[in-house]
């Protein structure tokens, strides 16, 4: 008899029919006489690097036959097809500013029948942190049948003025596929943010007396991730002298990165001198990773806090003889020495008469700053004239940068020699 063999293919089979193979038409017959029938398996070839894969042919029940031993037969497609290649499409990009995403593309050399995982890291020599920038997770996953996937880094914008920042992603161990040309790529993110400005806070102050400090505040108008140098110089008009008067801090002031100001110390040298107030004129340079301000001119007055001294003569009398030495000194005299000229006018009644009888220093007379004292010259004109003792009574009218104390007249007696 000829015998039938049906048969089918087991669906725990990997390839598929007609992707990856035909098959004849179940059932086959062997003919009377013969001994064997061929089931034909024709192997449809791609170019799919993908697993072995596998065609599991069972029989079913024949005719005018009893099934042997073997009733299942796996049919094994062995892959044939390169393992791909894989790339970022470039070695490096950089973004437009601080917003939005940048996006790593992976890119097989070929189509796979399998997931292609590519590992990837951030290298520490990245100098963006994580602060500035969100990555995908890794491993990224190329689907069988696509030949590329992306890497998303999505920009976290700050008000920071900085350097451009790098993200550094290196490929690293791969499923299913093997390192190509482009296996690091480097991701610049570009500042947007404008350099700050930096001013003094105010154009000016004034202390309330000469002790303690005065302090400048230098401010940005944003923070900035770079150290601000700020260089400053004392104008040559401030009238105050240092160190008599101050002591200041040195130049540069730095705005430490991340912070918005700092401060300029002026230290104040107390004295005892009357004295006019006194400016330190602080000027700015030009700062390092800022521009100037609006302000940039600071004028700190150091305020007086001396008592206007008190002038005296230092008698209130004396007298001298026409046929002496001829002079007399009368002395003017502060109660302290005092940082500014004293001007001392004076006015002159008596019954000696000028120029008859006696000469004297012109009025005003003035001490010096930083001196105490001036003394003033009467020269007797001796004359024959039978005459009486005669005075000069000098009288201090109002001064300058000083007070009338106690002893503001003082009467000189010239002796008559002569007999009336």
């Amino acid at each position: 008899f000829g015998v039938t063999v049906p048969f089918s293919v087991d669906g725990l089979s990997t390839a598929v029919n007609p992707d990856d193979y035909t098959i004849n038409a179940s059932p086959i017959a062997i003919p009377a006489g013969s001994t064997t029938g061929t089931i034909t398996i024709t192997i449809a070839g791609d170019a799919l690097d993908e697993d072995n894969e596998t065609v599991i042919v069972n029989m079913g029940s024949p005719t005018n036959a009893t099934p042997g031993a073997t009733t299942t037969h796996t049919a094994t497609i062995t892959d044939d097809d390169a393992t791909p290649t894989v790339t970022f499409t470039s070695a490096g990009q950089s973004s437009v500013g601080e917003s939005g995403t940048m996006t790593i593309t992976a890119e097989l050399s070929a189509v796979g029948g399998r997931d292609v995982e590519v590992e990837f890291s951030v290298d520490v020599s990245s100098t963006a942190d994580f602060n500035d920038y969100a990555i995908s997770a890794t491993p990224l996953t190329i689907s069988a049948g696509s030949t590329t996937a992306d890497i998303t880094i999505t920009l976290q914008d700050d008000a920071l003025d900085e350097n451009n920042e790098t993200v550094l992603v290196n490929m690293g161990a791969l499923t299913n596929a093997t390192l190509g040309t482009f296996t690091s790529h480097m991701a610049t993110i570009t500042d947007d943010d404008a350099t700050p400005t930096v001013t003094f806070t105010s154009a000016s102050q004034a202390s309330t007396d000469e002790t303690g400090t005065l302090t400048i505040t230098a401010q940005l108008s944003a923070a900035s991730s770079f150290d601000v140098d700020v260089p400053f110089s004392v104008d040559g008009t401030s009238t105050a002298g240092n160190p008599a008067d101050y002591s200041i801090t040195t130049t540069p002031l730095t705005i430490p990165a991340g912070s918005t100001s700092a401060d300029i110390t002026i230290t104040i040298a107390g004295d005892a001198l009357d004295e006019l107030n006194e400016t330190v004129i602080v000027n700015m340079g030009v700062p390092t990773h800022a521009t100037a301000g609006a302000t940039t001119v600071h004028t700190a007055t150091i305020t007086d806090d001396d008592a206007t001294p008190t002038i005296n003569w230092t008698t209130s009398s004396q007298s001298g003889s026409e046929g002496g030495f001829g002079t007399m000194f009368l002395t003017a005299s502060i109660s302290a020495q005092s940082g500014l000229d004293v001007t001392l006018p004076f006015t002159l009644t008596g019954s000696a008469a000028t120029p008859a009888d006696y000469s004297i220093t012109s009025s005003p007379v003035t001490i010096t700053a930083g001196q105490t004292m001036v003394t003033l010259l009467i020269t007797i004109v001796d004359d024959v004239d039978p005459e009486i003792d005669e005075t000069v009574i000098v009288t201090m009218d109002t001064p300058t940068n000083a007070t009338i104390g106690v002893t503001s007249v003082h009467t000189a007696t010239i002796l008559a020699n002569d007999n009336e």
